[in-house]
């Protein structure tokens, strides 16, 4: 698989993942198999994290899944990239310390909590605001591979 065909298959992924999320975050009434109200919430943000853990993952220079490394001349994608850059570093450090890998110790852990808070609300609106923009990149990106098949 070429690394464009990677990028837009964890594009679906990730929006799979987010739109379980706002699904939950919609729920008025808790599903029964959670036994309290606290769990219910711990469930949505653990969901929260592994989706903030997989936005990283399409802008890491490490896994060769870097979207930035793919064609510029995209005006939505430079947008997306844009937005990326406002809120790289909190999310680094929320998915190296509490995400994918996790702080072996407590500092790393409140070093992640730290960056939630100072993501904030602006910071996660950039971060929800990325997902639709990316579903509708992927599916015009689809498009352009299928016409070249």
């Amino acid at each position: 698989m070429k690394l464009k065909e990677q990028i837009l298959f964890r594009i679906e992924q990730l929006t799979s993942l987010y739109e379980a999320y706002t699904f939950l975050c919609n729920q008025k009434i808790i599903p029964k198999n959670f036994e309290s109200k606290e769990a219910f919430q711990f469930a949505k943000d653990n969901l929260f994290i592994l989706i903030l853990s997989q936005l990283y993952s399409l802008f890491d220079k490490k896994s060769g899944l870097d979207l930035r490394k793919l064609d510029n001349s995209d005006e939505l994608k430079k947008e997306i990239e844009n937005d990326w850059k406002k809120i790289e570093k909190p999310i680094t450090r929320i998915r190296h310390n509490l995400g994918f890998h996790g702080a072996k110790k407590i500092e790393g852990t409140k070093d992640a909590t730290k960056a939630v808070k100072e993501l904030g609300r602006g910071g996660i609106t950039i971060a929800m605001g990325l997902f639709p923009k990316l579903k509708k990149w992927q599916i015009l990106q689809s498009k352009n591979l299928n016409k070249i098949r």
